[in-house]
């Protein structure tokens, strides 16, 4: 395990990678972008956070830094696409969980509104017009009483 508990294999692949790539000084291929991008995928559906798994990537990269050849600028070309690939897929994982809560959601607000129409109308609730009677009078004690005068 790396540094924040973050398995291995996350990185599996990624000093060879980084290695290859800097010292072509060349850009990751398709396949080795979609090959990260499902990794933060994966790492995202099992709960690991976004910062522990860069922060690995990173340390990951210093690790194989001294034997890595090429340019710095290229192998930190090759870090930059590694971790947005993988950020990318990560971010994508949590997009498609928050819409799948909420069709889940809204599929159990559908079924309970269903639900209350299959079992019946709920009781209509008078409106405020209806409850307010034009005609009706005050109770006797609370009807006006003239006023009276005192004699001093």
């Amino acid at each position: 395990m790396t540094g924040h508990d973050i398995p291995e294999d996350y990185l599996s692949g990624y000093a060879l990678l980084l290695a290859e790539a800097s010292a072509t000084g060349r850009r990751l291929t398709r396949d080795e972008i979609e090959s990260r991008r499902a990794l933060g995928e994966r790492a995202a559906n099992t709960g690991h956070g976004l910062r522990a798994l860069v922060s690995a990537h990173l340390s990951a990269a210093r690790a194989a830094w001294p034997t890595t050849p090429g340019s710095a600028d290229s192998t930190l070309a090759a870090i930059q696409q590694v971790i947005d690939a993988f950020a990318e897929g990560y971010e994508r994982a949590q997009f498609l969980a928050v819409r799948k809560r909420r069709r889940r959601a809204a599929s159990s607000s559908t079924t309970s509104s269903t639900a209350a129409a299959t079992w019946g109308a709920l009781p209509s609730v008078p409106s405020a017009s209806a409850c307010a009677s034009p005609t009706r009078t005050p109770s006797p004690s609370r009807r006006a009483r003239p006023p009276t005068t005192r004699a001093l």
